[in-house]
């Protein structure tokens, strides 16, 4: 509804909550729950929606000038900078394994910034104040509920020990932090455009809270699938706020390419997505190549986490002004 009241909807009510609010993600891993393994969604979330949602940052940041203007030099050494680690280790190891913490923990990190971010972005939208809480409170939420599992993964601590209280007491103290933003946000439902971000804040902090349930309680068999909910919500939440900005910019902002994109949008999308990932599965089937491929993806991974924050910076005109009335996406 353009040029009338806001509504709280960063795109529309159905893309809002199919690819950014998720809500959904339980009904597409009920088949894993059930027999305790992973199934097709964790093919498809892998290769055709998690590796695209990486590599779509850099294709953003070459395609628009907006998102490189006021930043050359930090974009620079986001691009630089990883390439050059991943050079150092492999030459002096020979492998990159050992990065895989560093990965894990930026990575973790990075999905609870991301959803910080979208929920301030709502919050824009139905007119909310800038709240520390909700930010810090759904940064700990979510960094917390990845690095929970890593314990029952590892079997390092046993819950009968000192340690393994104090994080079962830590267990109930972050699922609380998630009640309570919750039950913050439930208070105000009754106002105007709440019901987006009401939406959104509730997928997130459910699908959060029963991961550090999972490994409280010992559901080992929900956490593979919960993890993969979690990847699956993290990269088209990404996907989808990606769609809103590139489509407001057909008639916002600097010139540049992405304005010939903007105006096929959903085409170029599907595009993309289609072929970065019959790459990255082709690419891991070849032993020769896999390696090599292994290595790109890494690069890419670093580089995304570095961009997301440098580019997408809230208090920047050309960023809220995705925020303003919602249209429909352009073919």
């Amino acid at each position: 509804m353009d040029g009338g009241e806001p509504t709280g909807w960063l795109a529309s009510p159905w893309l809002d909550l199919v690819f950014i609010a998720n809500i959904f993600w339980p009904l597409l891993l009920l088949p894993a729950l059930r027999v305790g393994e992973t199934t097709a969604v964790s093919f498809w979330q892998v290769y055709f929606v998690t590796l695209p949602h990486r590599w779509l940052t850099l294709a953003l940041v070459a395609l628009d000038p907006d998102r490189r203007a006021g930043s050359p030099v930090w974009i620079g050494m986001a691009l630089l900078l990883p390439a050059l680690l991943l050079f150092v280790v492999w030459s002096a190891a020979g492998s990159l394994i050992c990065l895989a913490m560093i990965d894990f923990v930026w990575n973790a990190w990075h999905f609870g910034s991301q959803h910080a971010g979208i929920s301030r972005a709502y919050s824009i939208r139905c007119g909310d104040g800038h709240s520390s809480f909700e930010r810090w409170g759904i940064r700990l939420l979510v960094v917390y509920a990845l690095g929970r599992p890593v314990e029952w993964i590892t079997g390092w601590v046993s819950m009968d020990s000192n340690l393994g209280m104090v994080l079962g007491g830590t267990d109930w103290v972050v699922m609380s932090v998630g009640m309570t933003l919750l039950a913050a946000n439930l208070i105000k439902m009754r106002q105007p455009g709440r019901a987006a971000k009401l939406c959104h804040l509730a997928s997130l902090v459910t699908l959060y809270c029963c991961l550090v349930a999972a490994v409280h309680w010992g559901w080992t068999h929900a956490l593979v699938p919960l993890l993969t909910a979690s990847a699956l919500m993290h990269a088209s939440e990404y996907i989808a706020f990606v769609g809103v900005y590139i489509n407001k910019r057909s008639d916002r902002g600097g010139e540049g390419p992405v304005r010939a994109v903007a105006f096929h949008l959903l085409g170029w999308l599907m595009t993309f997505i289609t072929v970065m990932g019959c790459i990255g599965w082709l690419m891991e089937l070849s032993p020769s190549s896999a390696a090599t491929w292994g290595a790109l993806n890494l690069w890419a991974a670093f580089v995304h986490y570095g961009l997301d924050g440098i580019i997408w910076k809230l208090r920047q005109p050309s960023i809220r002004a995705v925020l303003s009335t919602p249209r429909t996406l352009q073919g």
